[in-house]
C-alpha cells in the first residue's frame, strides 16, 4: 500500500506494482482524449568516439503519451523534449526561388524556401512559402544566415520578417560587384503567439539589381526553435 500526500492532505491512496513509491511505479492521468504516463526509465548513456561519458546506470523520470514520449529529466538534472517544434533547412541558388516580396519603406524583402530540410520537428515549417509558423504561444530562438554574390548593385542585405509585415532584424553591407561579399547573419528569441510566422530572406535597394547566391554552394541557411 502507498500514499501520496501533499502536506496533510492525502491526494490518493494506490496498491499494487503501479504503486508511484515502488521502483518502476507508474501514474497515470487521463483527459478528455489523452492519457499522460508518468514513470521511471532506464536511459543508459552512451558517449561518442573518445568519450569517457557512459553511463550505464542512467535513468530518466519521463512523461509519456501513450507510446510517445514527451518529456525526461534524469538524475543529474539534464532535462530532454524530443518533440520540440523546430527546423533546419539550408538551400542553393537553383532552389532558393523567391516567394512574394515586402517593402519596408526604401527597400523590398524576399523570402527565401529552400532545397535541403535537415529536420522540421512537427512539419511547422512551409517550404512552398519560406515561413515557420508557430505552433505555440512562447519563446523561440531564430537563427539565419546568407552569403550572396551580387550583380550591378551597390548593397544587399539579410533579416528576419515576421508575420510577413515586421523587420525584427536587418544587416546590410556595401558589395562589390560579382564577389561573394555579403556573408550576414543573425539570432534573436523573440516572443511568437501561436499562428505567427516567420522566415528570413534578403532585401535590396529597388534601385538596384538582385542575384541569388551561387549554384551549388551552402551560403544560406535558416533554423527555428521553440524554448518554451
Amino acid at each position: 500500500m502507498a500514499t501520496l500526500s501533499l502536506g496533510n492532505q492525502t491526494i490518493f491512496t494506490q496498491s499494487g506494482n503501479d504503486a508511484p513509491v515502488m521502483n518502476n511505479g507508474i501514474l497515470n492521468f487521463n483527459t478528455t482524449n489523452h492519457s499522460f504516463t508518468v514513470k521511471g526509465v532506464d536511459a543508459p548513456i552512451v558517449g561518442a568516439n573518445y568519450s569517457t561519458s557512459d553511463d550505464a546506470n542512467s535513468g530518466q523520470l519521463a512523461i509519456y503519451n501513450g507510446a510517445t514520449k514527451l518529456w525526461g529529466i534524469n538524475e543529474s538534472g539534464g532535462v530532454f523534449s524530443p518533440n520540440n517544434p523546430g527546423c533546419y533547412c539550408r538551400g542553393y541558388a537553383g532552389s532558393n526561388t523567391l516567394t512574394s516580396t515586402t517593402d519596408f519603406g526604401d527597400y523590398r524583402f524576399s523570402i527565401w524556401y529552400y532545397d535541403d530540410v535537415k529536420h522540421n520537428i512537427g512539419n511547422h515549417f512551409d517550404n512552398s512559402t519560406g515561413y515557420f509558423t508557430a505552433p505555440y504561444s512562447g519563446r523561440y530562438l531564430i537563427s539565419g544566415n546568407c552569403g550572396l554574390k551580387t550583380d550591378d548593385q551597390a548593397y544587399m542585405g539579410f533579416g528576419i520578417v515576421y508575420n510577413g509585415t515586421t523587420a525584427l532584424f536587418i544587416q546590410w553591407s556595401s558589395l562589390s560587384v560579382n564577389l561573394y561579399n555579403a556573408y550576414n547573419g543573425g539570432t534573436i528569441i523573440h516572443n511568437m503567439s501561436a499562428g505567427d510566422y516567420i522566415g528570413i530572406g534578403n532585401y535590396y535597394n529597388p534601385f538596384g539589381a538582385y542575384t541569388v547566391p551561387d549554384t551549388n554552394v551552402p551560403y544560406v541557411a535558416f533554423s527555428v526553435y521553440f524554448l518554451g
